[in-house]
């Protein structure tokens, strides 16, 4: 019996018999299904096979029933399922793979009635879901989660060194961190409280009060909050754009003097709402862009005072997965900018608003054997010439594009093996680029920028371990 993955097309196949005898046929035609498969026959001689959905990102099981094939999802938390393997035990599937989303190894296993999903390994990764903002004084912040203990930390430059702090360390806790800084230097930050044995998938909020962080539950209703995206208004009170994990919706809370206003829908169209980008405008009006996963696009769309305005951004391709890992900028005049991941291509695209709707172009990974676009961060210059952070999977680099107001300039900010992941960008005064992000061969967090009446453009550049040491 032989499991294994049809290039050409897309997806896993299945192989039975002997030299000169074999049956074969395509056990699921879904695209980009199959890779890092693996195959174990039961004593009745029913085949189980375990493999990597790669479009969807995330483990897959198929086995013959005697009947028919039967398969499903059994782990579609973030990117899972890479290097699987399966053994039957007391005619139940065992399954290990690969969680590249937190650098562990996972083991699911069936009773007869349900899955259940453990951790194995862990490695003691700092540096993922990062979140860059800048102070009055152009000193860089970073939100980010520190894997080896599951918490939320927080990292600022004093001007002569880094200050590392845990926010909040209760349970599984950090991932999807989106941070703000406002107009007093004080840090915010949203992000994911994953779970306990008790609680779980909630939205939570820490605002730093001088001596502690001060910690808030912003929506608890069954599972939500991942990919926050954090804004401030001319209050200094949060907003945030984020997705209900349960029902597969976009969610807005925000907070005034009456406290947090959250359960809001924005979207209701199903698999709407990861990768959310919030921005407000000068009216404080919240502006989101996000991923429909049932349409396989990317949406904008901005609050009008009574109701939300959609848009559809990229409808060039159709039927093509594009628009995940979307950020959004507004310019002066308020009309919006993104940038996103086009999955089935693997290329870097920009939207910018023409008036009445978007229009889009590649700027990086037209080549055949490019794979770019993944964690870009955007942000507009003094002119509202965009700046893009972004990075590149088939090299593991981190990469930086800007338009010079006539062409588009690129450059590599860091090559160092594998590097680049999770970034974060902002702008200083100055329009100097700064950049958080994840060094996956060191399991650290990194940070780049550059100053351009210095040392021009591309990079050079100065390139940052941030210490792990805690104040």
């Amino acid at each position: 019996h032989i499991a294994y993955y049809d290039q050409g097309n897309m997806d896993l196949k299945y192989a039975n018999g002997k030299v000169g005898n074999w049956d074969v046929e395509t056990i699921d035609d879904g695209e980009h299904v199959g890779k890092f498969n693996s195959i174990a026959v039961d004593v009745d001689g029913n085949p189980h096979i375990s493999y990597f959905n790669e479009r969807e990102d995330d483990l897959k099981y198929i086995h013959w029933n005697g009947e028919k094939w039967v398969k499903r999802t059994i782990d579609d938390h973030e990117r899972v399922g890479l290097y699987t393997s399966i053994a039957i035990r007391g005619g139940k599937p065992r399954i290990s793979y690969y969680d590249i989303s937190n650098r562990s190894i996972k083991y699911a296993s069936f009773s007869g009635s349900s899955w259940s999903l453990k951790t194995v390994y862990r490695s003691g990764t700092a540096g993922m879901y990062s979140s860059i903002a800048l102070d009055s004084n152009d000193n860089p912040h970073i939100s980010y989660y520190y894997l080896a203990r599951d918490e939320l930390r927080y990292a600022s430059w004093t001007g002569s060194e880094w200050s590392t702090m845990v926010v909040d360390s209760y349970g599984d806790t950090g991932k999807h961190s989106s941070l703000a800084i406002d107009s007093n230097d004080v840090p915010h930050i949203s992000y994911f409280f994953d779970k306990t044995d008790e609680e779980g998938l909630e939205l939570k909020y820490a605002v730093w009060n001088g001596s502690q962080w001060t910690i808030e539950t912003v929506d608890t209703f069954k599972g939500v909050g991942q990919y926050t995206s954090l804004a401030l208004d001319s209050q200094n009170q949060p907003h945030i754009s984020y997705y209900d994990i349960e029902f597969g919706r976009l969610k807005y809370a925000y907070k005034d003097a009456s406290g947090w206003h959250s359960g809001n829908y924005v979207d209701t169209i199903q698999g709407a709402g990861k990768y959310t980008s919030i921005a407000l405008d000068r009216d404080d009006r919240p502006h989101i862009s996000y991923f429909v996963e049932s349409l396989d696009r990317v949406k904008y769309t901005r609050w009008l005072g009574t109701t939300w305005e959609p848009f559809i951004v990229d409808n060039t391709d159709q039927d093509i997965h594009t628009g995940t890992y979307t950020s959004l900028a507004l310019d002066k005049d308020d009309n919006p900018s993104i940038s996103y991941y086009h999955f089935d291509e693997g290329d870097l695209k920009y939207a910018w608003w023409n008036g009445g709707g978007f229009n889009t172009t590649i700027l990086d990974g037209e080549d055949e054997d490019e794979n770019v676009g993944r964690y870009s961060s955007l942000a507009l210059d003094s002119s509202d010439f965009p700046n893009i952070a972004y990075y590149d999977e088939a090299n593991r680099d981190l990469l930086f594009t800007y338009w010079t107001g006539t062409a588009w300039e690129y450059s590599v900010v860091d090559y160092d093996e594998s590097v680049g992941e999770y970034t974060s960008l902002a702008l200083d005064r100055n329009g100097n680029p700064h950049i958080s992000y994840f060094d996956a061969t060191n399991e650290a967090l990194k940070y780049a920028y550059v100053d351009r009446n210095e040392n021009g453009t591309p990079w050079p550049l100065y390139l940052i371990f941030v210490p792990m040491a805690e104040r």
